[in-house]
């Protein structure tokens, strides 16, 4: 999954598709440099970012999520 969504948000999605034993092992800085790379963000969002955001916080804007979970058993089948 990915997409803009609070950590707490992101783990309910999650348990909610069947994962359990969520857990987050790692947390990456975000930062506009990174959000430049994405090719589905325009431009001129990330100028505007650039000219509000203070530089301190211009490096930290998200985080990726490293992850580990259990995949809960397959659905049966009825034949």
């Amino acid at each position: 999954m990915s997409g803009a969504l609070t950590e707490r948000a992101f783990v309910e999605n999650l348990v909610r598709a069947g994962f359990t034993a969520v857990q987050v092992r790692e947390r990456v800085p975000y930062g506009l440099d990174d959000l430049a790379a994405e090719p589905t963000i325009p431009g001129d969002l990330v100028s505007l970012m650039r000219r509000v955001l203070p530089p301190r916080l211009q490096t930290r804007v998200g985080a990726r999520l490293v992850l580990e979970a259990v995949a809960g058993p397959e659905p049966r089948v009825s034949s």
